[in-house]
C-alpha cells in the first residue's frame, strides 16, 4: 500500500523513481538515469509497472528524486506511518524503506555466524542515515569527514578521510594495525 500511495501522489512526476529489491531482481518503475547501474547486472534490473512486480520476497524500497522531491516523499511517507518498516535516507536523493530485521546494522551477528567466528571484530564505515544502526553495531566504526555531523557523534567512532579521497584506505590501515597488535 506504501508504494502505491507514493506512486499515486506523484504520479505524472516524470523525475520519481521507485525501485524494489526483491530477491536478486531490481525492479524500476521507468528508466531513469539513477537505476543506470543496475543495468550491468543482466536480468536483474527489471523495468516494470509496480502492480507486476512480484508479492513477497521484498527487502528494500528506494524512491529515488532530486532532494526536494524526496524530502516531499519521506513527509508523505512518514504521514501514513504503520510503524512496521525502518525508514532512512542513504543520500539526499534516495529515500530506503524497509524492515527492521534486514538493515545493515541487524545482520551483523548473522555475519559473524556465517564467518564461523563469534569472536570476529566487524569494521564498518558509513557516511548517511542508512548507515547509523551499522556503524552502532560494528565492533569498530568510521565515516568519512565528509559523513553527517550526526553520525560522527556516535561513540567510538573514528573519522576518516573524505568519500572520494581516501575514508576507506584510512580504515583499512587501522584495521590492519590493530590486528597486527
Amino acid at each position: 500500500r506504501l508504494v502505491c500511495g507514493v506512486e499515486k501522489e506523484f504520479r505524472g512526476d516524470e523525475k520519481v523513481g521507485i525501485r524494489i529489491s526483491a530477491d536478486s531482481v531490481e525492479y524500476v518503475n521507468r528508466d531513469l538515469p539513477c537505476f543506470d547501474c543496475f543495468k550491468q547486472f543482466k536480468g536483474r534490473h527489471v523495468v516494470t509497472s509496480l502492480d507486476k512486480v512480484p508479492r513477497g520476497h521484498w527487502h528494500k524500497i528506494a524512491f529515488e528524486s532530486t532532494p526536494d522531491r524526496v524530502e516531499k516523499i519521506r513527509e508523505y511517507v512518514l504521514s501514513v506511518d504503520c510503524g512496521k518498516f525502518t525508514y532512512m535516507l542513504a543520500c539526499p536523493t534516495i529515500y530506503e524503506v524497509q524492515s527492521p530485521f534486514g538493515t545493515k546494522g541487524s545482520m551483523l551477528p548473522e555475519l559473524k555466524t556465517y564467518l564461523g567466528n563469534k569472536d570476529a571484530v566487524i569494521y564498518a564505515i558509513g557516511d548517511y542515515e542508512n548507515d547509523e544502526i551499522m556503524l552502532r553495531s560494528a565492533d569498530r566504526s568510521a565515516t568519512p569527514s565528509n559523513g553527517l555531523d550526526s553520525l560522527k557523534k556516535i561513540p567510538n567512532i573514528i573519522v576518516v578521510g573524505t568519500n572520494d579521497g581516501g575514508a576507506i584506505a584510512d580504515l583499512i590501515e587501522i584495521a590492519e594495525k590493530e590486528q597486527s597488535k
